[in-house]
């Protein structure tokens, strides 16, 4: 181990030589949305006044831009115990809930996600809980295809390919209990396709959409940003697309549903739909204990999804509202 730790000395010293010695260092072994909210934290951070902020992610255009990160580096879980080796400060891992696998659930922090997120980073007292992603104008130029633009996500769960391969703004981590059906989707384009342009992301596993642009496996993540970034809203279900299109400043209406309760994970200037059962907000993966099966999405429908838009657009033009939230001292 020792020869290990000094063979990777050189290393170590030309990145501290380059980007100065860390004051924090951030990782988060997750998906893509648990990168993203990781921003949360940087932000906080760079409010507080800490320097030479190092994030280690395989993500690396979540970062780009970001003046809250000093130093990007790849996952290394050998550097993970050189932090400590060397002096450097212990790497903050923000898991903020825990699987239990027998269960099929997790179990959430009982603080909103990204203050229980903050609370692991130190992090104390009033924090802004909303993700940040930073575009370049020739970026968000090209985001705009249309005059009226809606960006939707038919699936907010299947493993999102390109079409070489390569994994596009899908979820790592399948979760039925997310899903709302894309037969009530497509009732949405078509009641409001009328009056808006509608442009479909996600990957090419996604159930597709008649009546919209179809981008379906031919997006990155920093264009399906711009392509949110110019859009009225998006309207999909809970995982990436919706912190990203909150890090852009786009609002969204989100199908909820009952797994997860917006104030443990949403975002108040977004229309929330989510539905309470006696078992909700259960935090499960795959299965579902109520008698009637996935009863929360069951009630949703495509009129209430037209209508939390019709809602939304009332509110373009005006400042998304941000909740602020008091992070207390960790007991742990």
């Amino acid at each position: 181990m020792l020869t290990r730790h000094l063979t990777e000395a050189p290393r170590i010293a030309r990145v501290c030589s380059r980007f100065g010695r860390p004051q924090a260092a951030i990782y988060h072994p997750g998906g893509l949305g648990d990168d993203l909210m990781c921003t949360t934290i940087l932000h906080e951070l760079r409010r507080r006044g800490r320097q030479n902020v190092w994030m280690m992610t395989a993500n690396r255009a979540l970062l780009e831009n970001n003046p809250s990160v000093d130093y990007i580096c790849p996952p290394d879980t050998h550097l993970i115990q050189k932090f400590g080796f060397w002096g450097l400060p212990t790497l903050t891992v923000p898991m903020y809930s825990r699987y239990i696998a027998e269960e099929d659930r997790d179990i959430p922090p009982d603080i909103p996600l990204l203050a229980r997120m903050c609370q692991l980073a130190e992090i104390e007292g009033d924090v802004d809980l909303r993700p940040y992603l930073y575009l370049k104008p020739d970026e968000i130029a090209k985001g705009k295809l249309a005059e009226r633009q809606v960006v939707i996500h038919s699936c907010g769960t299947i493993s999102s390919l390109g079409r070489d391969g390569k994994p596009l703004v899908g979820t790592r981590f399948p979760m039925r209990t997310k899903e709302w059906y894309p037969e009530r989707f497509q009732q949405v384009v078509d009641a409001l396709s009328p009056e808006y342009t509608f442009i479909q992301l996600g990957g090419i596993d996604n159930p597709p959409l008649t009546g919209v642009i179809d981008l379906r496996g031919k997006t990155d993540v920093r264009t399906s940003a711009a392509l949110l970034r110019n859009s009225a809203a998006l309207i999909g279900q809970v995982g990436f697309l919706m912190h990203l299109a909150r890090a852009v400043d786009c609002r969204a209406v989100i199908v909820y549903g009952g797994r997860e309760a917006p104030s443990q994970s949403g975002y108040i200037c977004n229309e929330n739909i989510a539905e309470s059962p006696a078992c909700s907000p259960c935090w499960r993966w795959t299965t579902c204990i109520n008698t009637h099966d996935m009863e929360c999405m069951d009630l949703i429908s495509a009129d209430r999804v037209i209508d939390g838009f019709r809602q939304l657009v009332l509110k373009l033009g005006q400042p998304l509202a941000t909740e602020v939230y008091c992070v207390p001292r960790s007991a742990e």
